[in-house]
């Protein structure tokens, strides 16, 4: 079996169809950039907050100066056009990669599913010869080891597999939960809102997309069934980008790759805009150019190994944590849960108690922005973030704290609300580690 598979990512393929990827995905990529540019991401998540949520264990790492990190933007939105044109390739993918990871590790409010497979995707991008096709530069090659294609389609296999097993759980199965919540809260003026809001359609987004998630190794890889199921995938995707206004155009990257599955003999459309460089040249016959190695050295192949091992081992982890992993988002990044459940704020305020025993609210909107807000009903760890950075600043200017505290009540996938932190914890002494149940956390009542 063993040997088959080997062989199977040892064969020759025509590269056109990873060219075509490359392309369509740098192009995306600029588009986010512009998008971080028109929103002004740099001053509205890094110089107005004066606090930045932190993922565990890169505390240390801070954003460089205002215009410093507009220029990485900038930066960024060159690379990704110069990885659609296959220009220094190799190099601009790396630092698309690393730079992208830079500004999304600044802010736990940051991190999206998407933003995170772009960076794996363009880093992926960068091991292969995905540049020799579709392209402005010189061809060195004809044909590329299947493996190099074969690596794309397994993370994008990776996703759309793990979505599926995290709708295992009791609110998905049995109350239809956030579809159902997202539904009721759909504005009745938007489109296609009186489809939305049917019973029947909120039983086929519930179980539908359940299915065609944890099947998606079969319809995408099965070429029978793959001309068909194409057809719902793309279906899928075009009504998420209709219903779900805070995922930006990241249903069409997925539409997109999925031409990842096909071979160029699939798409004779490829074939005529793309024809072979011998197909072109009528004067003389082109010598054929060298072969890629069918296999990268062993070194190489244990990185991959050790990377997929990763993505397919460390979205469990969860799992074998002590806190409610979807209530408290404690080990649940990384691990393409989407759209996990659908929560709304029905209070929210931070006070600082004074030694005196007296005690003020706090306008949080000075510390934080809206879309950090949002981390304040998901994360505990963004609530005692916030609770530290107000106590520094009263205290920087003059002030005296006994204590700060938060009142969070919230909704959770269309249960009545409930309290989200203890409301009398001294949130700038509650201790935290991801291995220990947080005493300070309500847990979430089920019923």
């Amino acid at each position: 079996m063993m040997d088959r598979f080997r062989t199977y990512l040892q064969q020759q393929i025509d590269g056109r169809v990873l060219g075509l990827f490359r392309v369509v995905f740098s192009l995306f990529m600029a588009f986010e950039m512009i998008y971080y540019l028109r929103i002004d991401l740099v001053k509205n998540m890094f110089v107005l907050p004066t606090v930045n949520f932190k993922y565990d264990g890169l505390a240390w790492l801070t954003p460089l100066p205002g215009p410093m990190m507009n220029a990485l933007v900038w930066l960024l939105l060159a690379a990704s056009l110069l990885m659609a044109a296959g220009v220094w390739f190799k190099w601009t993918a790396r630092f698309f990669a690393l730079g992208n990871a830079f500004i999304f590790f600044q802010d736990t409010s940051l991190y999206n599913n998407h933003i995170y497979l772009y960076i794996l995707v363009a880093w992926l991008l960068s091991c292969t010869h995905a540049d020799q096709f579709v392209s402005f530069r010189k061809k060195t090659v004809d044909l590329i080891p299947r493996w190099e294609q074969f690596i794309f389609q397994l993370q994008m296999v990776i996703v759309y597999f793990y979505a599926g097993i995290i709708k295992f759980k009791y609110d998905w199965l049995v109350r239809q939960e956030p579809v159902r919540s997202l539904s009721v809260g759909y504005a009745d003026d938007r489109f296609l809102a009186g489809l939305v809001k049917q019973e029947a359609v909120i039983y086929i987004l519930t179980y539908g997309g359940l299915l065609l998630d944890l099947a998606s190794p079969l319809l995408l890889w099965y070429k029978p069934i793959r001309k068909w199921a194409i057809y719902l995938f793309m279906g899928f995707h075009l009504f998420n980008s209709t219903i779900f206004d805070d995922i930006a155009f990241f249903p069409f990257v997925m539409l997109a790759g999925l031409v990842i599955f096909y071979e160029s003999n699939e798409l004779p459309w490829l074939r005529r805009l793309f024809p072979p460089a011998a197909a072109t040249d009528t004067k003389k016959k082109k010598a054929s150019l060298p072969v890629v190695a069918p296999l990268p050295g062993a070194l190489v192949r244990n990185l991959f190994t050790a990377y997929f091992a990763f993505q397919i081992l460390f979205p469990f982890r969860g799992f074998l944590l002590p806190n409610q992993m979807d209530w408290t988002t404690i080990g649940n990044r990384f691990s393409w849960r989407v759209k996990a459940d659908s929560r709304g704020i029905d209070e929210l305020k931070f006070q600082v108690v004074y030694p005196n025993g007296a005690s003020a609210n706090v306008d949080i909107s000075s510390f934080i922005n809206t879309h950090q807000i949002k981390m304040l009903i998901n994360d505990p760890r963004a609530v005692r973030d916030l609770a530290a950075g107000i106590k520094k600043e009263v205290i920087k200017q003059g002030g005296m704290v006994s204590a700060v505290t938060a009142t969070i009540k919230l909704r959770c996938n269309g249960r009545p609300p409930q309290y989200f932190i203890d409301p009398s914890a001294d949130l700038t002494k509650v201790e935290y580690s991801p291995f220990e149940k947080l005493a300070w956390v309500v847990p979430l009542n089920i019923n």
